[in-house]
């Protein structure tokens, strides 16, 4: 080389012109994106619609849809003879939530399937909810495969009306059923005292059905 400087050549007008252009509509397009992320929330997580809360149904022990399903039976306890008017429950889905339908307690009980154990009551899981101070004894007790809802060691809850007092456990089945109710009172007789299914209690829990 003869040391001569390199000479860059300078661009052309219509060059400059064309970065301006670029970086002006650059500029605007970023401007642009900027308020849509600001006016209409572009990029946000998308709000996905809330669950409805399962509440009771006119049964008030399941939802609305099962309560219509409810199936009733006599069975015979083979210690003395007492027959109880009882509702089966087939076709419930895991998880479904079983609820109480009075304020008061709620007492869990396991399943026992020791050989001994031959009743089919004490084979599966039970909750039975009753209220404290109630001359009739009223209870309504929950049989079958079912989760309970208590913290881990406690058998007894406080409930109230309308709360979750346990739920449904798929593959355990009484008598036939998903899950069977019980309800019964005490008659108060002293010459003949026992417990009884209340019918008018049935009747008006399963007005749509057929006790």
């Amino acid at each position: 080389m003869d040391g001569t400087a390199l000479k860059i050549p300078p661009q052309s007008k219509s060059g400059h012109q064309r970065i301006l252009i670029f970086t002006s509509g650059l500029v605007i397009l970023v401007v642009i994106l900027g308020f849509g992320f600001w006016r209409y929330g572009f990029g946000k997580p998308i709000q996905t619609a809330p669950q409805a809360v399962p509440i009771p149904g006119f049964c008030q022990i399941l939802e609305e849809n099962y309560c219509k399903t409810a199936e009733f039976f006599d069975y015979t306890d083979p210690k003395d003879g007492q027959i109880y008017r009882l509702v089966g429950f087939r076709g419930l889905p895991a998880e479904k939530p079983l609820f109480s339908p009075m304020d008061g307690q709620a007492a869990w009980q396991d399943a026992h399937l020791e050989p001994q154990y031959t009743n089919p009551f004490q084979r599966v899981s039970s909750v039975s909810v009753s209220r404290k101070g109630d001359p009739n004894l009223t209870m309504y007790t929950f049989l079958g495969g079912l989760q309970t809802v208590a913290s881990p060691g406690r058998s007894t809850i406080d409930v109230k009306e309308k709360e979750v007092v346990a739920r449904v456990k798929p593959g355990e089945q009484i008598l036939g059923y998903d899950m069977v109710v019980m309800i019964t009172q005490w008659n108060g007789d002293k010459d003949n005292s026992k417990f009884y299914t209340p019918d008018d209690t049935l009747k008006g829990l399963f007005h749509s059905n057929k006790p």
